[in-house]
């Protein structure tokens, strides 16, 4: 894991950055049997965000934008992908490579941040649009739409107001199949 420390003016803002954390397990039996060499490759960004300056913390698919004394006191905030995540109800289905938790969980913002999670079509649900992509937030083993999500198709990012940190991920609505 690799750390850089960077001071900033007289309003010293910390910056603690571990870039990527490269993990090889040996001998991990594959389902078909036999060994394999299985590298976890994670991505792990930390930023100590003051509270009278606010700040940014973000990756390649999350950006999370604190507002000036939106928090209580300086927080070292820390943002990387999801490693679980519940089960979704049905006509709703997570849209893959966008579920990003920030921690520490309970922190919540006295003033909305702003949470910005970028998607590829690609990897958009069988039969979802677009533009029924929104931002739910995870908590205690369910989804929570996240209010005044709004979805830019043509930026392929869905932004919300957001008052605490946690997992947050973009799910689209999908059609429910009858059972067989």
């Amino acid at each position: 894991m690799t750390r850089t420390r960077l001071r900033h003016a007289p309003r010293a803002v910390s910056i603690i950055v571990a870039f990527m954390l490269l993990t090889a397990i040996s001998g991990v039996t594959a389902g078909c049997g036999g060994n394999e060499t299985v590298n976890l490759i994670v991505q792990i960004i930390t930023i100590l965000i003051t509270r009278s300056a606010g700040g940014i913390v973000h990756n390649s698919v999350a950006t999370l934008t604190i507002p000036p004394d939106a928090l209580a006191a300086d927080t070292t905030i820390s943002l990387q992908p999801a490693s679980s995540l519940p089960a979704a109800d049905a006509g709703l289905a997570a849209v893959k490579g966008t579920a990003e938790t920030f921690t520490p969980a309970t922190t919540q913002f006295s003033t909305p941040s702003t949470l910005s999670i970028q998607y590829d079509p690609a990897n958009l649900p069988q039969f979802a649009s677009q533009s029924s992509v929104a931002l739910y937030y995870v908590s205690n083993g369910t989804y929570n739409l996240v209010p005044l999500s709004v979805v830019n198709v043509t930026t392929h990012t869905v932004t919300a107001p957001v008052n605490n940190l946690g997992t947050y991920l973009l799910m689209a609505n999908v059609p429910v199949q009858d059972p067989p």
